[in-house]
């Protein structure tokens, strides 16, 4: 967004040198939020994934994601508890990983 709001205003050599924006250091400060959050949504898991893949693997694959999809985690757990915990990390709201399978860092 800053680079987009530079790259406009090289665009135009007639208006001079411009003041600094009092905006300016918060526009900066979220742009770095934003990209802060999209790199972790895109090292985030993919739920969705780990379950098509789960459901490839084991018998009543449909089953098993219709109740994915319907957000039936509890019926997940009971029916099929060799399910990993990808399959339920961003997708169940309620999901905590055990402290002894968080990645480093």
């Amino acid at each position: 967004m800053l680079d987009l709001y530079n790259m406009i205003g090289g665009l135009i050599p007639t208006a001079g040198p411009t003041k600094a924006h009092p905006d300016d250091a918060y526009r900066e400060g979220y742009a770095a939020a934003i990209d802060d959050a999209l790199k972790k949504v895109d090292q985030a898991p993919d739920a969705s994934t780990a379950a098509i893949a789960f459901a490839l693997e084991t018998d009543e694959g449909m089953t098993f994601l219709r109740c994915w999809n319907e957000g039936d985690f509890d019926a997940i757990r009971r029916e099929w508890p060799e399910a990993p915990d990808d399959v339920f990390e961003g997708a169940d709201p309620l999901f905590k990983r055990a402290s002894s399978q968080l990645p480093p860092g």
